[in-house]
Parts: structure tokens; sequence; C-alpha cells
């Protein structure tokens, strides 16, 4: 089970996710958790036993989305967005070092008698490379960062030029 849900993780909900910045669906922290859950529940809660809460409070604090199948804790994901209005290439590492080592602290509040895996997914725009986390070394990490750097859009400049007049609130 443990793959299975690594590789939703990975695969179909990363790319749902990506798709979603890319269509202009999501322009805060806000709208990422809440296509997060979008497509959780309709990719994956259609399923007998999954369940998914959000915003669970732990001893650390909240969880952004927490996953159990059968009452059994599964997986959590932290969600990041990096994107701000007139900034690119933007990227706080040593922020995001210690969302994951938060992430850490709280999968290890969640895991009782089964470990499960959790996830940092970060949207962002930089000109730096990042590892994505589908390589054999990274199906054995309990946590996992799940990249969505929109550089990597096609036709980038005009991309990020819409998103930024976009995402700008409105002064009406």
């Amino acid at each position: 089970m443990a793959n299975e849900v690594h590789n939703f993780m990975t695969g179909p909900l990363w790319l749902k996710l990506k798709t979603d910045v890319a269509d202009f669906r999501l322009f805060n922290r806000h709208d990422l958790v809440a296509a997060a859950y979008f497509h959780i529940r309709r990719l994956l809660l259609v399923r007998p036993g999954w369940m998914c809460r959000v915003g669970l409070e732990t001893a650390v604090g909240p969880a952004d989305l927490v996953l159990s199948l059968h009452g059994h804790f599964q997986s959590l994901l932290q969600l990041e967005f990096l994107l701000h209005v007139n900034q690119p290439s933007y990227f706080p590492a040593e922020e995001l070092d210690g969302r994951m080592e938060r992430l850490r602290r709280i999968l290890a509040v969640l895991e009782k008698d089964k470990p499960g895996r959790a996830y940092l997914f970060g949207v962002f725009d930089t000109t730096e490379s990042w590892l994505f986390p589908n390589e054999t070394m990274y199906e054995k990490q309990a946590c996992s960062w799940v990249p969505i750097n929109c550089r990597e859009f096609p036709r980038h400049g005009e991309w990020r030029a819409k998103w930024d007049k976009t995402a700008r609130p409105s002064t009406t």
C-alpha cells in the first residue's frame, strides 16, 4: 500500500496540481491545499476505506492533509506556495529545510504502530534545478520533496507575466 500511495502522490496528484498552476487556477497556499483536497477526493477517496483530514492538529502543529485507510494513518501532506507577484526566482531553501524538519516531526507524532509517508509539495519559480522524488532511493525515504517548478512550463516568460497580472489583488 505504501508504494501505491507514493505513486499517487508523485504521479497523478503531482500532475494535477502542476496543471492547476499552469492553467492559472492557483494563486496562493489556500488554493493549493483546496486543489490537493479536491484531487484526492476525486481520485483516491472514491475507493472504500480512505479518509482525508484537513488541518489536523498535532502536538507539533497542524498538518495540511492527512490520509488514512480503514482508520490507519497512511500519509500526510504539507503544501507550500512560494510564488510572489513580481518576484521571479524566489526559492527560500532554508525556510523549506525548516518545513521539511517540521514535517518529519509531525510524521513521527502520527506514526503509531504502522509507519507512514510524508510529502512536502512546493510551487516555486527558479532557474535552480531540483530533484524529483522518483528515483529508487526516494522510495525508501519517509519524507519526500515534490517540486512544481514553474520555470519548466512551456513559454515560461508569457506564463509568468500573465500569472503576475492575474494574481495581483483587485483594487476595485
